[in-house]
């Protein structure tokens, strides 16, 4: 059994369990990433623009994921209608073709919660693990 075991583990199939997620970090749906999704300002002003900013981390082994492209909208399910503004991500620092984010933190502006109530907060991530998304609510 012993010899099994030192087997796997030569071989990379025992390795490490990823870290624990830190506080607030939410798995997306495939499981591929985890995020962090917070507002600036907080809490949320109604009916004022505000930055919605998310840290990407690789699920699997808890790295940032600096490499991605991130999506942020949200919509209001209850009222059937989303923001009246459009949301515009920042696109990091670009070089060969490459975008990088510092610190795996990716803003996107120009959100506004034009009305009280329940926002599902949608996040794309497409990163080198692949597209994955994951919802959330927020209730101003």
């Amino acid at each position: 059994m012993s010899v099994l075991l030192g087997l796997l583990l030569a071989c990379g199939g025992g390795g490490a369990p990823a870290p624990e997620p830190a506080a607030g970090e939410l798995p997306t749906q495939g499981g591929l990433y985890r995020v962090l999704v917070r507002p600036e300002p907080a809490p949320i002003p109604l009916a004022q623009l505000f930055t919605a900013v998310v840290q990407v981390r690789d699920a699997r082994t808890g790295a940032l994921v600096e490499d991605a492209k991130v999506k942020v909208d949200a919509t209001m399910p209850h009222h059937g209608h989303g923001m009246t503004t459009k949301p515009v991500p920042d696109e990091g620092v670009c070089a060969d073709g490459v975008c990088r984010h510092a610190d795996g933190l990716y803003r996107t502006e120009g959100m506004k919660f034009h009305m009280p109530g329940e926002w599902t907060v949608h996040v794309e991530v497409d990163g080198p693990a692949g597209p994955d998304r994951v919802d959330l609510v927020w209730a101003l």
